[in-house]
């Protein structure tokens, strides 16, 4: 991962670009197919195109998706690290070091 300190103004901006449940329902889509077409991202998501494209520009500027440009079709393309990268920073060591009490053997 990434060894750069966080900075708390992307966290915060990335925190609120996932709060807002239509970035998050496009960014499901999103990765579930690792990259998607425009076109297809609008059917799937069951929105208008101009739906879809405020909300990929606000995921690209939060680096949750890139765009690629292909002649007239666009491709937006999950980034997983961005996410990952978000996770690690939000979730206390302790979450991630201590086992749980399934995983705790029986008495």
């Amino acid at each position: 991962m990434n060894s750069e300190p966080p900075c708390p103004d992307k966290v915060a901006r990335i925190a609120r670009i996932l709060a807002d449940p239509m970035r998050l329902h496009l960014l499901t889509i999103i990765a579930r197919a690792g990259e998607i077409s425009c076109t297809h991202l609008v059917d799937d998501a069951d929105v208008g195109p101009s739906t879809v494209s405020y909300h990929v520009k606000m995921l690209t500027e939060a680096g949750l998706v890139t765009v690629t440009i292909d002649g007239r079709h666009r491709y937006v393309r999950f980034e997983r690290e961005t996410l990952c990268r978000f996770i690690e920073i939000i979730t206390p060591r302790s979450t991630m070091t201590h086992p749980t009490s399934a995983d705790e053997p029986d008495e």
